[in-house]
């Protein structure tokens, strides 16, 4: 059991896992105090579960927000809105539960059918031997920067939409050129090269 202030080396389990360096354990308000090593184990694939999700949402969100949504428009028949949250009420009930059932498709397999390694919770099929040896630096350091990455991410998002919802602006020019600023000082810049709505 994990007894060590949240301030100091982590659990052993997790030892080397980092967060937010490789030594370190990231646990400001000592939640792992008194746990086993299973739940932190749990506790830790949990937290990257979450991460990846965040990072495909912000990688979605600015994709919408650039204006590219073929699937959005085609599904819709029209041109839906660049703004993501206005965007998601733009969606038919249909594709709704088509993404609710493909989320529950893939917590069943993860769950049930193929389960991860007891080890290492995380790896959710299991291909960590053959596409990397666990004990090499490199292979721990791009684990810490997935770590990383999805904490950001989770904070992110969660910017994303706040700053959404209480001013409006969703980050419309993430798909010109210096974000839409280098148009104000610059007038002609040519827009990033992003695939164009379908007509």
């Amino acid at each position: 059991l994990y007894t060590a202030s949240p301030l100091r080396a982590g659990p052993k389990i997790l030892e080397g896992t980092g967060g937010p360096f490789a030594d370190s354990f990231w646990d400001p308000i000592g939640l792992a105090k008194g746990k086993s090593d299973e739940q932190l184990l749990r506790w830790r694939a949990v937290e990257l579960k979450h991460g990846r999700v965040s990072m495909l949402a912000c990688l979605g969100w600015f994709h919408v927000a650039a204006g590219w949504h073929p699937i959005g428009d085609a599904a819709a028949g029209a041109r839906v809105s660049d703004d993501p949250l206005v965007n998601m009420t733009q969606l038919s009930m249909g594709g709704a539960w088509q993404l609710v059932f493909s989320l529950m498709c893939v917590e069943w397999v993860t769950t049930y059918v193929c389960k991860p390694p007891k080890e290492a919770p995380w790896d959710l099929v299991g291909w960590t031997p053959l596409i990397a040896d666990p004990d090499a630096q490199s292979w721990k350091d791009s684990q810490l920067r997935e770590l990383n990455n999805g904490r950001l991410a989770m904070v992110g998002f969660f910017g994303l939409v706040a700053g959404d919802l209480t001013t409006g602006d969703y980050v419309a020019g993430i798909g010109k050129s210096c974000g839409g600023l280098c148009e104000a000082v610059i007038p002609g810049i040519p827009p990033i090269m992003i695939p164009g709505p379908m007509a």
